[in-house]
């Protein structure tokens, strides 16, 4: 409330806690004292009225697994058939490039770091 961060496990993180909770309790009270009802509490209620009714239907759902994907393919294509062409292109050239790299423990070929670092 006074925009300092506190743990909520310390004494006055526990206050906090706790004071927040009398309010949202009075809060409560003094709303159903007028008549109205929390848009929280209508939702709930309705939760639990559909629940308790036996009478509903229930249909399976379709998996979600691809739907963001096939949304985007036919604009992924052009970027795919590039990064396809990048690749032949750098395999090409590690195959002519015979450098090796002999700064560490065990020799290696810089073109199949750049490899690495194109994959």
């Amino acid at each position: 409330e006074s925009g300092k961060a506190v743990s909520a496990n310390s004494a006055e993180g526990i206050r906090i806690k706790y004071e927040r909770q009398m309010k949202e309790r009075k809060k409560k009270e003094a709303q159903k004292k007028s008549g109205t009802l929390l848009l929280e509490d209508e939702v709930e209620q309705k939760f639990r009225d559909s629940a308790n009714n036996k009478n509903h239907e229930v249909k399976p759902v379709q998996p979600l697994i691809g739907v963001a994907s096939t949304a985007v393919d036919k604009y992924m294509k052009p970027y795919i058939s590039l990064e396809q062409h990048n690749m032949e292109d750098q395999l090409v050239q590690s195959a002519l490039d015979k450098t090796v790299d002999t700064r560490g423990e065990l020799s290696v070929f810089t073109s199949c770091t750049v490899l690495f670092l194109c994959i």
